[in-house]
């Protein structure tokens, strides 16, 4: 009878540190997981770098809403938030600048996508964006200034 207790029980502690290893492992491969997906979307949020909001700079251009200059792993990107918002223009661009004026010198960062809501534009590698002071929308047909967004 001893026997026979003394086998069951060496059979359910065997049963049970299996029950508990498979338990273990699969709790670490859950943390492991859930570590992969925060560490992925925290480098798809990137870390802000910079940021501003836009400010219309005339009373028949109008231009509004935040503006961050994130490093995603890397990369960096230019991110209209969703509450950018911009008059319509003909031919509008957003552009780094250096200064307040063209003349001060800046980086063409492509075609506004859209004059509402979010939208990214890629800084190309290898540029010092510590020399950029400001995010602009920029008529190119006319040469004129919709807005600015000071970076800081």
């Amino acid at each position: 009878m001893i026997h026979k207790v003394s086998c069951i029980s060496l059979l359910l502690a065997l049963t049970l540190t299996g029950y508990a290893a498979k338990t273990m492992a699969l709790s670490a491969y859950e943390t492991d997981t859930a570590t992969a997906r925060t560490v992925r979307t925290a480098q798809a949020k990137g870390k802000v770098v910079l940021q501003g909001t836009f400010r219309g700079a005339a009373a028949s251009y109008q231009v509004g809403g935040q503006v961050k200059l994130i490093d995603q792993g890397g990369k960096l990107i230019v991110r209209l938030a969703p509450d950018f918002e911009s008059t319509r223009g003909p031919d509008l661009y957003v552009w780094l600048m250096k200064g307040g004026t063209m003349a001060e010198g800046g980086l063409d960062l492509g075609l506004l996508k859209n004059i509402k809501g979010s939208q990214t534009y890629a800084v190309p590698a290898g540029i010092d964006v510590s020399r950029f002071q400001r995010v602009i929308i920029w008529c190119k047909e006319f040469r004129v200034l919709f807005g600015a967004a000071q970076l800081k």
